[in-house]
């Protein structure tokens, strides 16, 4: 079940990306934004469900192996998922936004989006409208979509760390 609650974070997380860079629905986007936290955020809960004496071996281990801005990041999106859950909603702020087409993340098949902009010889490089949403993260903006990312990135090392003494994690 731990790869299942992984699993649905990174789908919900490839949603956010669509939502970014080719469907530019801000509401879609803060939904999508929800879903994801809360499977995120329960992908080391649903490991502890799993086998209690495992966890107790394997996160402190792992967490104290973080980086400082790691746990910090780990503590910002508890609290991000806290604000979603049992608050008033995550504070996210979306524009859209000309950006350099090969620095949008496009996929293949992406390419009629709309809001492509192309120049002539003397232009500026072609550029395509990107939803970007941020919130404050240690006092700066930062990419709601690179920030969870991220996160996906820790919770799967949390799963490797597991995985290295010999219990897979359950689909």
């Amino acid at each position: 079940m731990t790869r299942r609650k992984l699993a649905e974070a990174k789908f919900f997380l490839a949603h956010l990306e669509e939502q970014r860079t080719t469907q530019h629905d801000w509401a879609a986007f803060t939904f999508y934004f929800s879903a994801f936290i809360s499977a995120a955020r329960s992908v080391p809960w649903v490991f502890r469900a799993e086998d209690r004496e495992l966890y107790d071996r394997v996160q402190p281990a792992w967490h104290n192996a973080l980086s400082q801005d790691d746990r910090d990041l780990l503590d910002f999106m508890n609290e991000r998922r806290l604000d979603v859950v049992k608050r008033k909603g995550a504070e996210l702020e979306g524009v859209l936004e000309l950006v350099a087409i090969m620095d949008a993340r496009l996929k293949p098949g992406d390419w009629q989006v709309p809001m492509v902009q192309f120049g002539t010889r003397d232009a500026p490089t072609p550029q395509v409208g990107v939803l970007t949403a941020k919130f404050e993260l240690a006092g700066q903006p930062a990419d709601v979509v690179a920030t969870c990312r991220r996160y996906v990135e820790l919770l799967e090392s949390l799963v490797r760390a597991r995985e290295q003494l010999g219990r897979p994690a359950t689909q």
